[in-house]
């Protein structure tokens, strides 16, 4: 019922012409929509200039970051196998 009773609304408020007072009101509404959309651009530009150069930033840090620790763990690992490979050839002449 309470459906039937929304679709209804819905559908009258369409057929039902737009009076005076709901004319201007809707101009005033778009007015200020304008002048609030004028005084927050600006900032949120600035915002965004901001932000944007911190984010490259990080994300500059991290690649960094990610090299780095990929070449310690590279060399980490050509030193253990430089390390097993010596004592292999240890073992092998002792034996």
């Amino acid at each position: 019922m309470g459906i039937i009773a929304f679709g209804v609304g819905m559908l009258a408020a369409t057929l039902i012409p737009a009076t005076d007072a709901e004319k201007r009101a809707g101009l005033q509404l778009k007015e200020r929509a304008g002048d609030l959309k004028e005084r927050v651009s600006e900032p949120l530009q600035e915002m965004k200039d901001d932000l944007g150069g911190t984010v490259s930033q990080a994300a500059a840090e991290v690649k960094e970051t990610a090299r780095d620790a990929a070449q310690t763990t590279a060399d980490q690992a050509k030193s253990s196998t430089q390390g097993a490979a010596g004592e292999v050839r240890q073992s092998a002449r002792s034996a």
